[in-house]
């Protein structure tokens, strides 16, 4: 019977809208699988350094360990009190939730080593970050959660992180990744961030895919069938059963009242329990 019913469930399946929550990386340098425009956007490039494995920097101050960071990439800039222009990344995605990871520093005499940031969510302050060392910090920090937002509507977000020029004595931005939540149906294509600023514009489509393995979904619903099927046989197993014990109390009951109706008409008779106790 099941084998019969497999193929028909997998069909429905294929015509169903399953929304699975998913998450997606964006990675400083390679954006999302290295799809093109999904990477974040950087303001005054001159201010910003790409960092990687590949890159040997002996003038650089601060050197974290590359093996711990995503891809082995990240984004660093200097923004220093006072400065005109404070470094600015953004990028847009499409979904219900963002979270932005970066690494920070510890204690490291010379450097500027402090970071303060601000978040805009579609072009509104959303919050706020700041990181000052102390002795006890470790040279560096990895994987820091510095902002999330878990309450947005289902739909194309703007995001951009200011490397703060108003604080003393500046700000450090060491940029990981950000990684978003999107509801994702079954066989449709996902958006990915776009590289434009401006609110509510939706990123280039991409071949961004994500699938839902139908054979595992029609064993679930199979399985959830047969339990029904068989919940629903004890069901009617159960209520058999008790419609047939109601019919042989009801058969009794008739009897007994026939035979003491027969008592009463016929007094010399013996009734069904013995003689009446007038006798």
């Amino acid at each position: 019977m099941f084998s019969f019913m497999f193929p028909l469930v997998l069909a429905l399946l294929e015509r169903l809208v399953i929304a699975v929550p998913t998450n997606f990386t964006i990675d400083d340098s390679y954006g999302i699988n290295g799809i093109p425009g999904s990477a974040p956007s950087y303001s005054n490039s001159s201010t910003w350094r790409v960092r990687n494995a590949d890159e040997n920097c002996n003038e650089c101050s601060l050197n974290p360990d590359f093996n711990l960071m995503s891809n082995k990439t990240w984004h660093d800039t200097t923004t220093f009190f006072g400065d005109a222009q404070p470094g600015r990344l953004w990028f847009n995605f499409t979904g219900t939730a963002i979270y932005i990871a970066c690494a920070l520093a510890g204690q490291r005499p010379g450097a500027l080593i402090e970071t303060h940031l601000l978040f805009f969510v579609d072009g509104q302050h959303s919050g706020e970050f700041h990181h000052v060392p102390t002795l006890e910090t470790p040279e560096f920090l990895y994987n820091v959660m510095v902002f999330s937002k878990t309450d947005l509507t289902d739909s194309n977000h703007a995001i951009m992180i200011v490397n703060r020029q108003d604080i003393q004595p500046g700000s450090l931005l060491l940029f990981d990744y950000a990684r978003f939540t999107a509801e994702v149906n079954v066989n449709d294509d996902v958006d990915p961030p776009s590289d434009d600023p401006n609110v509510g514009q939706p990123g280039p489509s991409s071949s961004l895919h994500r699938k839902v393995n139908p054979a595992m979904i029609a064993v679930g619903v199979s399985i959830g069938i047969l339990v029904f099927l068989v919940l629903a046989g004890l069901v009617w197993l159960l209520t058999r059963r008790l419609r047939a014990r109601l019919e042989q109390k009801t058969y009794a009951m008739k009897r007994n009242t026939s035979l003491l109706m027969s008592a009463i008409r016929n007094p010399g008779e013996p009734s069904i329990a013995g003689d009446p106790p007038w006798k």
